[in-house]
């Protein structure tokens, strides 16, 4: 049998893992045949296949399982943790895992709920030290002590805190030194979406912190109709380093909002939810006054989840947006990416043509779709 280089088997690996592209997981079972297949292809097989972990309500078997082939540990970058349910003895035990789980990268972590973070502290201690950890998240949590989240803050390249809820405690965690080339990491890439009840605490602490002047990637959801709720001021604070902003209005779509001036601005990314398939009036509000917010932009990319299969064809709209986008002189894709299995999604390209003649006619508007039915992943609000 001929032999393959292991660039090459490498290759093949990635590609059989990357075919379950709308559930945006890997492909576990081409992945396990593959496995099986050659023991030329066992160890990439294997890589992949343990790339990503879920330690939810069965993790308690990864202990053996991984004590017994710690090289499989190893393999994991990106692991999502569920915080509940727990029992007794098992802050030890996850303790022991996280020893195990030494090259982890980004981590989520996940409590639906009230939580007694104080009773985990050696838990967290040992996430704290991977010495391979970039970016950590909070999605779902309530009471997450203020600390902890300064200490991420201030110590990782992405953070992510989702539908989060902050508590005032100063959770007093023993914290070891990690790898002297992650130390000094700076903060590159921020996504907040606080709880309604936390907005304020979530915009004070995140405000004053000094990590905001080298964040790049800014993603906020709105949660309230019209407006940035304060949280324009965190824009203005790394307006001199941010590259990307990402806003998702969800459903709350319907008033413009007020975005502050952006010069440096390259990457603008709209999401919104809506009923029937078209383009929110807020975004064309906009769209019309980039000119003047985001000179400089390149990149304009519009993200649209509708709930109904029918194209609504409204012919509402603003005509100075074609000659907007005109004026922006490094613009070099209007990108809408819509939600697939509509019959009528060619109609909503033409009534885009139709809003935007120049922009059309220059080549520069094109379209994508994702699967309405993808399953949400933890990781999804890291960069790639």
């Amino acid at each position: 049998m001929v032999e393959l280089a292991q660039e090459l088997i490498d290759a093949i690996i990635d590609e059989v893992a990357a075919t379950d592209q709308y559930c945006q997981r890997p492909d576990r079972k081409s992945l396990q045949a593959c496995a099986l297949a050659s023991p030329a292809f066992l160890a990439s097989s294997q890589r992949r296949l343990f790339q990503s972990l879920a330690v939810k309500t069965e993790w308690r078997g990864m202990v053996d399982a991984f004590s017994a082939a710690p090289h499989l540990a190893s393999y994991a970058r990106d692991v999502y943790l569920d915080f509940t349910p727990l029992q007794s003895g098992d802050d030890i035990l996850m303790a022991r895992l996280f020893t195990l789980l030494c090259g982890v990268e980004r981590l989520v972590i996940s409590t639906w709920g009230t939580f007694q973070w104080d009773s985990f502290d050696g838990v967290l201690s040992s996430m704290l030290a991977l010495p391979s950890l970039r970016c950590f998240g909070f999605t779902y949590c309530d009471g997450v002590p203020a600390s902890l989240i300064r200490h991420a803050l201030s110590s990782y390249e992405e953070v992510v805190l989702m539908h989060v809820g902050i508590s005032a405690n100063n959770l007093a965690l023993p914290q070891p030194p990690r790898d002297v080339d992650r130390r000094n990491a700076s903060l590159k890439h921020l996504a907040v979406s606080p709880h309604a009840a936390s907005i304020s605490d979530t915009l004070v602490l995140i405000r004053d912190d000094p990590s905001l002047q080298h964040i790049e990637h800014l993603e906020l959801c709105l949660s309230k109709q019209g407006t940035l709720d304060g949280f324009e001021e965190i824009v203005l604070k790394c307006s001199d380093s941010l590259q990307h902003l990402v806003i998702n209005f969800s459903k709350l779509h319907d008033d413009p909002i007020d975005l502050p001036c952006i010069p440096n601005l390259r990457f603008l990314t709209l999401k919104a939810s809506v009923r029937k398939l078209r383009l929110p009036w807020s975004f064309q509000d906009i769209m019309a006054t980039l000119p003047q917010r985001m000179p400089h932009l390149e990149v304009l990319t519009i993200t649209i989840d509708a709930e109904f299969e029918d194209y609504w064809t409204d012919r509402t709209h603003r005509p100075d947006v074609d000659e907007a986008l005109k004026k922006l002189l490094g613009l070099r894709d209007v990108h809408f990416s819509i939600s697939t299995g509509y019959p009528k999604e060619l109609e909503f390209h033409g009534g885009i043509a139709e809003k935007l003649p120049m922009a059309s006619g220059a080549g520069l508007v094109s379209f994508s779709r994702w699967h309405v039915g993808r399953l949400y992943h933890p990781m999804t609000h890291f960069s790639n």
